[in-house]
């Protein structure tokens, strides 16, 4: 590995500036850290090879991101309990109402149901969210199919609010993904705009931009106060009195998973944008 990484620098081709290596000794594995850069020395080209023992620090990193983990967790396990355990306490007051009452009563029945679907709904965004990756459900597809197919699908929604969604795609652009998931994270950004608005406009604009491909969503509604934006994506915090925060946590895993991100602006009386950057295929493909 070291002579191929050697040659290869010597030759003009780019390498990976650090690779890590597990080397067995007799007190047991070490991890190798080892970074290549051409240089002149003494007016002639040479290789300059560092070699660091981080077998500590990898550890320690390892530690800590399984730490984190279980923080999170142990954050998301307190947070469902808590979105779980409202809903049910109404149901369970409504069911002794019943029974004191000992007649059917339609209202309650509608209610109940009502927490019912709500208790059903977070345990589903709770499931996707845990719900890994799956790396041959993802194939080349058209982003701007994706985003006519999701604002076609919630204009009658967008109608029902007073409002409109406009398209604005300027280029075409294949990306590889696992379209059905990508979907579910533009229906809830593109939901979630209608519903800060009584009436206005949501511009869906889909671009090429640094290598990437961008979809802006743009709403006329509420805005987001500063602090809110910092905590948007964290279990279980929503600016939505009946939200739980989940679905834009999902949302940030999805583009994650894609290799991409997201971005949020937001004034509070004039509106909010949200900013999705997705690596496209810059080659020709054949779109499944």
């Amino acid at each position: 590995m070291v002579k191929e990484r050697m040659v290869q620098l010597m030759n003009g081709m780019s390498v990976r500036p650090r690779v890590d290596v597990k080397l067995l000794t007799k007190k047991g594995v070490v991890i190798i850290e080892s970074s290549a850069t051409k240089i002149k020395f003494e007016g002639q080209d040479a290789i300059q090879y560092i070699i660091r023992d981080v077998t500590d620090r990898k550890k320690y990193d390892e530690m800590a991101s399984k730490s984190e983990k279980l923080t999170m967790v142990s954050k998301l396990a307190a947070g469902v309990a808590h979105e779980i355990r409202n809903p049910m306490t109404a149901i369970k007051g409504f069911i002794q109402l019943l029974k004191a009452s000992k007649q059917y009563n339609e209202e309650y029945n509608d209610i109940m149901l009502e927490e019912l679907n709500r208790v059903e709904s977070i345990i589903q965004e709770f499931l996707t969210l845990a719900k890994p990756k799956i790396e041959n459900s993802y194939h080349p597809k058209s982003l701007n199919q994706i985003i006519r197919h999701v604002t076609l699908l919630l204009d009658t929604h967008a109608n029902y609010k007073n409002c409109r969604i406009i398209n604005e795609i300027s280029d075409e652009i294949t990306i590889f993904c696992e379209e059905n998931a990508l979907k579910q994270v533009f229906i809830n950004l593109i939901q979630n705009a209608l519903e800060s608005m009584s009436k206005g406009t949501v511009k869906v604009t889909v671009e090429k931009r640094n290598g990437y491909g961008m979809v802006i969503i743009e709403d006329e509604g509420c805005g987001i106060d500063e602090q809110s934006l910092a905590r948007l994506g964290e279990p279980f915090y929503s600016t939505k009195q009946t939200g739980t925060g989940l679905g834009l946590m999902i949302s940030y895993r999805i583009i994650e998973q894609h290799q991409g991100h997201i971005s949020f602006a937001s004034k509070v009386g004039v509106g909010t944008k949200v900013e999705i950057a997705l690596p496209y295929i810059k080659e020709p493909v054949n779109i499944s």
